[in-house]
């Protein structure tokens, strides 16, 4: 056996120094990668199981839907339920990207993955003592793009807003903010919802500011920007997303902050086609924001063509009139489909051109004989006009062809009501409040009909139970102050 040389060996000893003192110098980094994989394994286990909460409670809605029950909607977190199952496995992410965080070298390189998921989880499990980790590691910076969007998450969740407003101008989140506000609106949550929207506005700004320089820089460089770039900006989505946000303010009753934001979104529906379907919205969500926010007309016009108006102080109603009539003409130019007539016929009749509106409405059951909302629109002409034995026919008729549409069930009920014997209507009406009705006028007539049949238990509970689909509807309010000893028995007549 050869016997190797003193030169040899130092170089084998400085080669497994060399490799030992590497291994020693990647423990850290392993380590950090570890616990980083594993917290993001545990917030993955989280979702998981609060995704499924949200899946099994929606499950049961839909097999007993006679419950009326909902599953809740947690707008804020998302559309996930934090059971105490998920909350335990947020709690051990957290702690184990604290833990990795207390550890030195404190470098952004090292702590940016740290923080990411760590704010991922934080996003679910929102608390104060979250929000000042964020904002110190933002502070020193820490966060990258993902960081700075679960930063402003948190700042959300905890009602910090002006902070939650600089984060979001940071990132392109407005769609995100935007589905929120909508889920806030679907939830009731109104207050909730504009600040969303709020956010989702100044979020957009802030992305064609930032894409605005970014153009003049190109214009300053005179460099192309790649075809890469080109195919990841999509010039429609602002529209479309516009379109969102003043369609949200819209169902919030705020026309008057809608209609700016719509007009921005015609505006770039113009040079960037988000497609048909969102144009044909914009202009019908405009020319109802145009609708609600007119001046008033001189008084005296009645029904007449406001195009040959000549009243002084009328031009500002008459510009508003020719603005909506142009955007509903350009609408069914694009779609001419029953709904589309409907919508034109409704707007139409809000501003007191109820000839041509009857004519839309009109031509919208010729287009689709099962077009509930026109049906419902021609009863309420008839209605305000005093003709509510037109309207019961007409809603008879609607009945035939639609026997199984709330909406219709509940007008013929409500109208037999007003214009037959309570007899004949009480039926009607308990089956429009079996049907999920949106009318509360259904319950306060129910309650009537009970009542003259000395049937009080049934009425308070026809009552009551209106009350509970509608808090804040006077006539089922008035009606309950009528009867102050009545209680609402176990199970309501509304049901029978």
């Amino acid at each position: 056996m050869s016997r190797r040389s003193p030169g040899a060996r130092i170089r084998c000893w400085l080669v497994a120094g060399a490799a030992g003192l590497l291994v020693v110098a990647a423990v850290p980094a392993v380590r950090d990668a570890w616990q980083v994989n594993q917290a993001g394994i545990v917030l993955n286990r989280a979702i998981v199981e609060s995704g499924a909460s949200i899946r099994a409670a929606s499950a049961r809605v839909a097999t007993a839907p006679e419950t009326g029950d909902e599953p809740v909607i947690l707008a804020t977190s998302g559309d996930y339920q934090l059971t105490p199952e998920a909350k335990a496995l947020l709690e051990r992410s957290l702690a184990l990207m604290e833990d990795a965080a207390d550890r030195g070298p404190h470098t952004a390189s090292r702590e940016v993955p740290i923080w990411r998921t760590y704010g991922a989880a934080a996003r679910m499990l929102p608390s104060d003592h979250a929000f000042e980790l964020l904002s110190r590691s933002r502070n020193a910076g820490r966060l990258d793009w993902y960081g700075q969007l679960w930063f402003g998450e948190v700042a959300s969740a905890t009602g910090r807003w002006s902070e939650a407003a600089d984060a979001y101008r940071r990132v392109d989140v407005s769609n995100l903010l935007v589905y929120r506000a909508e889920a806030h609106i679907k939830a009731g949550e109104k207050e909730l919802a504009l600040r969303e929207l709020t956010l989702a506005k100044m979020s957009l700004d802030a992305l064609v500011d930032r894409e605005r320089a970014r153009l003049l820089l190109l214009d300053r460089t005179g460099n192309q920007p790649s075809a890469m770039t080109g195919m990841l900006t999509r010039p429609a989505e602002r529209a479309t997303t516009l379109y969102r946000i003043g369609h949200a303010l819209l169902s919030l009753g705020l026309p008057s902050d809608a209609r700016p934001i719509l007009e921005e979104g015609l505006a770039a529906a113009e040079t960037s086609s988000p497609g048909a379907g969102t144009e044909v919205n914009l202009r019908f969500d405009l020319a109802a924001a145009l609708a609600a926010t007119l001046p008033e007309g001189p008084p005296g016009t009645g029904d007449r063509a406001y195009s040959y108006y000549t009243a002084p102080g009328e031009l500002d109603r008459l510009t508003g009139v020719i603005h909506i009539r142009a955007l509903l003409h350009q609408a069914l130019a694009l779609d001419a489909s029953a709904r589309s007539y409907t919508r034109a016929g409704t707007i139409l009749m809000t501003i007191g051109d109820e000839r041509l509106g009857l004519s839309m409405l009109d031509r919208a059951i010729q287009a689709d004989p099962r077009s509930p909302d026109a049906y419902i629109g021609l009863g309420d002409y008839y209605d305000r006009h005093l003709m509510g034995y037109v309207a019961r026919t007409l809603y008879q008729h609607a009945a035939e062809l639609m026997p199984d549409e709330p909406a219709i069930i509940s007008a013929l009920a409500v109208s037999t009501f007003k214009t037959s014997s309570h007899a004949d209507a009480l039926p009607l009406l308990e089956r429009a409040a079996g049907m999920g009705t949106t009318n509360p006028y259904v319950f306060a007539f129910l309650g009537d009909c009970y009542s003259e049949l000395g049937r009080t238990a049934d009425a308070a509970g026809a009552w009551n139970k209106g009350l509970e689909r509608f808090p804040d509807d006077p006539a089922l309010k008035t009606r309950l102050d009528a009867l102050p000893g009545a209680t609402p028995p176990a199970q309501t007549g509304a049901g029978s």
